[in-house]
């Protein structure tokens, strides 16, 4: 049947031949496509790679595709838990409307990122999840407004001897028109940012290790300072049990004034592993390299955590050169009530 009305369609745990796919698409012309799971290599798709002189498509030895996807608008390419093959070549011309690309555990390689956002010029959304074999991206796309890169070394098997080399190394970025920014990577992964909107809104979450340390926050303040794009910082302490800070380090390092933020969000904070002189420290230490002008803190409900900083934020922090001034709520919510983990959010408007 035709559904022309039709705008969007998961298929999840389905096995459908290159003759069904094309049929889908071309009976419904505004249709987006979302295929989530490992059962993507039972499906013919518009690209190809080719080995050895001969042509294959990913997964289980399916061939070169012919469908027509001149109407496909969104596509997802993604799998939780299994890495998923990628076809080294696309075939950009057969997706000249596509507007939405989102790859998590796919084994696409720099040169594929490269032709995609080069070559799909009606794109205005992409996001790279936990793709493992990415090492230096450079996207350049006249089109592109939505950005979300997270780099997952996790993904990858620490004991194999080729680990080190398949790290996220630098991330280049050239989007005149790119407003939407998300950045969750390490500190050592290189990015730099060539064109970007004025108003870009951009947010950073860089990955915490087990233990944050005076080096880790030079390198933070740094890396904000050189981008200068960022305005949201959001870190997440669920993995972090030790704060291993030096104040006079700090105050020595001479890499100048902290950067000015809208928004700092804190979470994972835990009464159980962190104790009060942990979170002094490490409050003056990220006050030290940024000047939030909203403070969120999330926590569990029966966490005292949020108490705890509230009351540092009153009596222990000054920050560099300056004093935080004051302190105002803006909202308390709650969320999940009734479930096993409910949330408490804190908005606090600070003066500096």
């Amino acid at each position: 049947m035709e559904l022309v009305s039709l705008t969007h369609l998961t298929l999840e745990q389905v096995s459908v031949n290159e003759d069904m796919l094309e049929r889908i698409i071309s009976s419904c012309p505004l249709v987006e496509l979302d295929i989530t799971d490992e059962y993507l290599g039972e499906v013919s798709l518009p690209w190809s790679r080719k080995v050895d002189g001969g042509v294959e498509g990913c997964g289980s030895g399916i061939v070169k595709s012919n469908l027509q996807t001149h109407s496909l608008q969104e596509f997802v390419y993604s799998s939780l838990g299994v890495e998923l093959s990628w076809p080294w070549n696309m075939n950009v011309a057969a997706l000249k409307n596509l507007r939405k690309l989102e790859f998590s555990c796919a084994n696409i390689t720099d040169d594929a990122v490269s032709e995609m956002t080069y070559g799909l010029i009606a794109l205005d959304s992409l996001t790279l999840h936990s793709c493992s074999r990415l090492k230096y991206v450079k996207i350049s796309s006249i089109s592109l407004k939505e950005l979300h890169i997270s780099d997952c070394p996790d993904f990858l098997d620490d004991e194999s001897p080729d680990s080190d080399s398949l790290e996220l190394m630098t991330v280049t970025v050239d989007s005149p028109k790119l407003v939407n920014f998300s950045y969750n990577c390490n500190l050592e992964t290189s990015l730099s940012l060539i064109r970007v909107a004025d108003q870009c809104n951009a947010k950073f979450y860089p990955m915490v290790t087990d233990s944050l340390t005076t080096e880790w926050f030079v390198e933070l303040k740094m890396f904000l300072m050189e981008t200068k794009v960022f305005k949201s910082l959001k870190i997440d302490l669920c993995n972090s049990h030790e704060i291993e800070v030096e104040h006079d380090q700090l105050m020595n390092a001479g890499t100048g004034l902290p950067c000015k933020l809208r928004l700092l969000t804190l979470c994972g904070i835990s009464d159980r592993t962190l104790t009060e002189s942990s979170l002094v420290a490490f409050l003056h230490a990220l006050f030290w390299c940024c000047h939030p002008d909203v403070l969120r803190i999330r926590t569990n409900v029966q966490n005292s955590a949020s108490k705890l900083i509230l009351s540092i934020l009153k009596e222990k922090v000054q920050c560099w050169k300056d004093p935080l001034k004051s302190i105002e709520v803006e909202c308390i919510e709650s969320t999940k009530l009734f479930s096993y983990s409910p949330q408490l959010e804190i908005r606090l408007k600070l003066s500096w």
